[in-house]
């Protein structure tokens, strides 16, 4: 199939059988490929991908093996220079490793990454992304569900210079965290979502709200994780 269309720049393909052709794709020829979104198949590999994309959505991959032969193998010929949206949202096998090797060929130039729900990206790999200058350019990040705490928000907040957009929703994070991305010395965060942030006070939701901040928040019954902050 993919013969037939070697000048393609956009390439969508919503899900497909477990037992599908499929299985195995190999893009690595579609050499105008910019925007790929294999939304919610079966993929049991990581693909052969050609080296122009810029915008790569291999979300809801919940089988994709990382570290078989066959993954590890296209993994080692992915180069992809120009990448600058990255989105692998509940992929289970995604580890922090796995992760920066994917964004080294392109580090520094990421607009968007969304890696909510990657259970085996931990909180000190995503703090390493951040100190090691993968995301200086980040404008929208998604970090839900994830282990993300205040450091790791304080972190943001001093070397995120582009963040607008930052989705923090079943996070630790808590009222400190929000201050010091509300006070971010370079340029105001426009969206922050904190959805079950049972860390977060409303009063820091309002703070931020009165900064001219879009804040989603509902309101958890407990705070688990809360600590009181002066927010004035």
């Amino acid at each position: 199939m993919f013969d037939q269309i070697p000048n393609v720049r956009e390439l969508c393909l919503h899900g497909w059988e477990e037992d599908s052709a499929f299985d195995h794709p190999d893009l690595s020829k579609l050499r105008n490929l910019r925007s790929l979104k294999l939304y919610r198949p079966q993929l049991r590999v990581f693909p052969k991908l050609p080296t122009a994309i810029r915008n790569l959505d291999l979300s809801y991959n919940y089988n994709m093996d990382l570290h078989c032969l066959e993954s590890r193998q296209n993994l080692e010929d992915y180069n992809l220079l120009d990448l600058e949206f990255l989105d692998l949202r509940f992929v289970p096998d995604l580890s922090g490793q796995s992760l920066v090797d994917l964004l080294h060929p392109s580090k520094g130039k990421l607009k968007g990454l969304n890696i909510s729900s990657c259970s085996h990206v931990d909180g000190m790999s995503v703090n390493q992304l951040i100190t090691n200058g993968y995301l200086d350019e980040i404008v929208d990040l998604s970090l839900s569900s994830l282990e993300i705490d205040d450091s790791i928000a304080e972190t943001l907040a001093r070397l995120s210079r582009d963040l607008k957009r930052l989705h923090l929703s079943s996070t630790k994070i808590t009222g400190v965290g929000v201050k010091a991305l509300v006070l971010k010395p370079q340029g105001m965060i426009q969206e922050l979502v904190l959805n079950n942030c049972t860390g977060v006070s409303i009063d820091a939701v309002e703070f931020a709200k009165a900064k001219g901040i879009n804040v989603t928040f509902t309101f958890p019954d407990n705070l688990r994780y809360g600590r009181r902050v002066r927010l004035s």
